[in-house]
């Protein structure tokens, strides 16, 4: 078991004490985890942000058991794929594959999945991140409680490059402006469906 494995098993274990109620649950990676104004922003539904960095959306199709369902949420919301595609180096079709499984396994709530946006670690990436957006898009058409939210176009510029000044030093994550893009959008989405 690699660490990066291992540190996302000990945190789910740690989570699962903080089970309870909850009208939307949050889960996916470190753009997750690092989100630390969720529950504000979320106002007034109560949320809970499973976040793990490093998590694949391979490996939340058994943790959504044991922490997204305990919590009977009307909805989840889900950033996942980026590890799968980035880290594990999966093909867009493979990644997919693990998103489409955790899909099926939530299809009794709403959906609201943020696609993967471009980074510039992973510029060699970005052909696989669209794709595996595309395949999500189209998946979409055939399910009425999956809703797409385009995080990657409000993160990207007219040319398709990722905007300037959005990133920590690692290329990677977000930083405070990346986030106050990524709450705008998410949070509209979110409560606009609700509403």
């Amino acid at each position: 078991m690699g660490a990066i494995e291992a540190y996302v098993n000990v945190r789910a274990r740690l989570m699962c004490r903080k089970t309870g109620p909850a009208d939307i649950v949050l889960i996916g990676g470190s753009s997750v985890e690092y989100w630390g104004t969720s529950a504000a922003d979320l106002l007034p539904m109560k949320s809970r942000n499973f976040g793990i960095g490093g998590s694949t959306a391979a490996q939340w199709v058994r943790l959504a058991h044991d922490l997204v369902l305990p919590c009977q949420p009307k909805a989840v919301f889900i950033f996942a794929g980026s590890n799968d595609l980035h880290m594990k180096k999966e093909p867009p079709e493979v990644a997919f594959d693990h998103l489409r499984r955790l899909f099926e396994q939530l299809s009794d709530m709403q959906i609201y999945y943020a696609g993967v946006y471009l980074t510039n670690l992973y510029r060699d990436f970005w052909e696989a991140d669209r794709a595996y957006n595309q395949l999500v898009r189209e998946y979409k058409q055939c399910c009425t409680n999956l809703e797409y939210i385009d995080i990657p176009s409000a993160l990207t510029d007219e040319s398709g490059k990722p905007l300037e000044g959005i990133f920590r030093k690692d290329g990677e994550h977000l930083n405070a402006h990346g986030y106050s893009i990524w709450r705008e959008i998410i949070v509209n989405a979110i409560m606009t469906e609700r509403d």
